[in-house]
Order: structure tokens, then sequence, then C-alpha cells
């Protein structure tokens, strides 16, 4: 027993490191895998403690489309979900390779300016550890601001349009909608998409 414990102790980080560098080349089999499906118009950062379901993933996928604007020209509505799950705060466990993997992976998203929109079940931590959320209108505040109150609704005021039972509605009544942050200039038929769909969602046209 002395000697595993002995060999964990001094191997433990590079196991964690191979675990989390599996996890992103399995994710990223994935994300290809799903680039051969519909390339999107929209994609949707989904940051939380928990995991959604297929069903209801491809559930809220539908949904969010049908508040969509066809930005990419191909006739259709389409809106992906990405999730990123910071389920655990374990760092040897897989829970916890699983988070540094959702971390890097949400890094990448936002690097890339990837995800436009950002629903989640915990805004202020979002802030806190990204100033990713714009304000409604899309501006961009100092990182002193940290207040989200003015930068998400909740999921449950957009009005879904199809019936989930009794639980699933209660958790999906904790999420919260923001738009990102965009400090780069983009095109503006680029930005008037992106507003289009805001406003669709928000009911604010």
């Amino acid at each position: 027993m002395g000697k595993l414990q002995n060999w964990w102790d001094y191997h433990k980080w590079y196991v964690i490191a191979g675990g989390v560098l599996i996890w992103i080349i399995f994710d990223f089999a994935v994300s290809n895998w799903r680039a051969g499906c519909d390339q999107p118009d929209f994609k949707i950062a989904y940051v939380a403690r928990m995991p959604l379901d297929e069903g209801l993933t491809s559930l809220l996928e539908r949904e969010f489309s049908l508040f969509a604007v066809d930005r990419n020209g191909d006739g259709k509505t389409n809106v992906r979900l990405n999730a990123y799950i910071y389920g655990t705060d374990s760092v040897v466990s897989d829970g916890g390779i699983a988070k540094m993997a959702a971390d890097i992976r949400l890094i990448g998203d936002i690097a890339a300016e990837e995800s436009f929109l950002f629903l989640t079940d915990d805004a202020q931590r979002l802030q806190s550890g990204y100033r990713i959320l714009a304000d409604t209108n899309g501006v961009c505040s100092s990182e002193e601001v940290l207040d989200v109150a003015d930068r998400v609704i909740r999921l449950s005021d957009i009005g879904l349009s199809f019936e989930l039972d009794a639980a699933v509605a209660v958790d999906l009544a904790q999420l919260t909608i923001g738009r990102r942050c965009f400090p780069n200039d983009a095109s503006d038929t680029e930005r008037e998409a992106e507003n289009e769909f805001w406003m669709r969602l928000t009911r604010l046209d």
C-alpha cells in the first residue's frame, strides 16, 4: 500500500494531465463529428454545474432556432449548445479532470469568440471569472463592474414552446442567459444578425 501511495504521490500530476489531454482529444473528435452536421448560425455556451441530457439539449437547440436569424445564408436557422460543466471542485477525481478540460475549452471558446450567448446557472460566477457578459445593448463594461442584474434574463421568461415535466422545469427556471461582450469590431452585417437574434429572444423588438 505504501509503494502504491508513493507512486501516486509522484505520478498523480502526470496522470491528471494525461486525463485532461484524453478528455480534450475526445471532445475535439466529437466536435469534428458534429461539424459534419449542419453548420449553426449561432452557438450558445452552456456553463453550469450539471449537464443537460441529450434530449433536452436538442429541445433547447430547436427552441433557440425559432428565434435565430439565418446568419450563414443556408436558408434555415440552426443553433448549437456547447456544454462547459464545472460540477466539482475536486482536483484529482474524474470530475476534477472533466472540470479542468471544460475550463480549457471555455477559455478557447471565449478567445475564438465562438459563442454569442451564455446560458448558465451562475451568471455571477461566470462574470467574476471571465468578465464576458455585456449589457443588454451589447456594450462591454469595465473589468471592475461585476454586477449581472442588467446583463442576463431568466430562461423561463423567454417562453418555451414545449412542455416539460415539473422537475425539469424547476431546473431550467434556475438558468439565465446573457449576450457576450465582443471587444473586437466585426462586420455590421454580423453585428446586425446578433442584435436581431438577441432582440427576438428577449422580445425587445
